[in-house]
């Protein structure tokens, strides 16, 4: 146990009440609570190193990924995948499934893993796979020209294009499997993903294309009974320089009775939408860090009622265009509790400073490490040594 962070998470503590109580508009009615506190020791053993890593293609664009788990003092929490020794992903489980790849092209992969200390064991061995040839679609069978079975037709068809990715939508009207083919030319050479479900809403996602740049797609839809359809179409990827919205709405939260009431400035172009995430424990940093409560253009309010009592949310508001970009967030934390009150009161206060936390306990406060908020447990809180903490306090908690 490191006594120097001990005293170091205790003057972070202490400067913090200190400055509450400076504030010169807190007000309670007593001086003195108790802290429960202790501080765990650094662990700096790092997991063992993953083996038994195999990689297997899987179609001309994927290549499965499974791995022996690797074993740790405490626990391992993580993987960090890599090809061509360049990082591209996590998973918390020993497998991973790699998409978006270039057909009859050779991928070679390691992996590691980490605990919650973020100790990183060393690279597992190299497993290498090359993907499947992009199957040739059959068109001169007579099957592969049945456009008589409107059944299984794809309708609603809809393309939505990013820099370096695409998304296709469509429904069919009975249930159908299908294979999507893209390419550079009508020859489709670029890759396939094969449906191995019978569905009625089909959405398939290309990755890795490049900005700016068109690109055919051809739908085999299969029925049940081998009748097959197809749909074909192109698109246009993103240009690189598409600049995000500048984030323009002010974000405000204010608890309620019963809910949070989230406002924020209009937006003025049409073509833009607001989104808010929502997390409980840290402030979202991006528009997938949480779960999503609203999206819309022609509101400046929400209520969120899917809260609870004595529980901190904390939300960003991101502004989104047309092509699916993002400005940096907006945000504001709220929490439903019993008698809110103000923090800062309309009038100076003017008696003596030593009559004031009555009511706060120690679990009032919020301690964050690592960007986390902290749990507390029947023994109290553990802290980890030298490792930097935030310590906060909602408004609404302080009589």
């Amino acid at each position: 146990m490191n006594c120097s962070s001990i005293r170091v998470a205790l003057v972070y503590f202490f400067i913090f009440v200190g400055l509450l109580l400076s504030a010169g508009s807190l007000y309670a009615t007593e001086n003195t609570f108790k802290i429960s506190a202790s501080v765990v020791a650094i662990d700096n053993t790092a997991p063992t190193a993953p083996t038994g890593l195999v990689a297997t293609p899987t179609s001309s664009s994927q290549i499965s990924l499974v791995w022996n788990t690797s074993t740790d003092n405490i626990a391992v929490v993580g993987y960090r995948i890599y090809r061509e020794g360049i990082f591209i992903a996590t998973s918390s489980t020993p497998a991973f499934t790699d998409i978006g790849l270039f057909a009859s092209t050779l991928y070679s992969y390691q992996v590691d893993a980490f605990d919650a200390q973020l100790n990183f064991s060393s690279l597992s061995a190299t497993s290498s796979a090359t993907t499947l040839p992009v199957p040739t679609p059959d068109t001169h069978s007579p099957r592969s020209r049945s456009f008589d079975q409107a059944s299984t037709l794809a309708t609603q068809v809809k393309v939505f294009t990013e820099k370096q990715s695409a998304v296709i939508a469509w429904n069919t009207q009975d249930f159908a499997r299908a294979n999507v083919y893209w390419g550079q030319s009508n020859d489709f050479e670029l890759g396939t993903i094969s449906g191995v479900i019978f569905q009625k809403d089909h959405v398939v996602k290309i990755e890795n294309l490049i900005p700016d740049t068109q690109y055919f797609y051809r739908i085999e839809l299969e029925s049940n009974n081998g009748q097959v359809n197809i749909y074909e179409g192109n698109f246009v990827t993103n240009k690189d320089e598409v600049a995000a919205p500048v984030q323009s709405s002010l974000l405000k939260a204010v608890a309620s009775k019963d809910s949070i009431v989230l406002t924020w400035n209009k937006v003025t172009d049409e073509a833009q939408q607001v989104r808010i995430v929502r997390s409980d424990k840290f402030f979202p940093i991006d528009p997938y860090d949480g779960k999503v409560v609203y999206q819309g253009v022609r509101d400046n309010e929400f209520a969120d009622n899917a809260v609870e009592e004595g529980k901190v949310y904390y939300y960003a508001l991101f502004v989104v265009d047309a092509n699916e970009s993002y400005s940096a967030p907006s945000i504001a934390k709220a929490s439903i509790g019993k008698d809110q009150k103000p923090v800062f009161s309309d009038t100076t206060y003017s008696g003596s400073y030593e009559a004031l936390l009555k009511d706060i306990t120690i679990a009032d406060f919020d301690f964050m490490q690592k960007g986390m908020k902290l749990s507390f447990s029947a023994g109290g809180l553990n802290l980890f040594a030298q490792t930097a903490t935030e310590i906060q306090i909602d408004g609404p908690k302080i009589p």
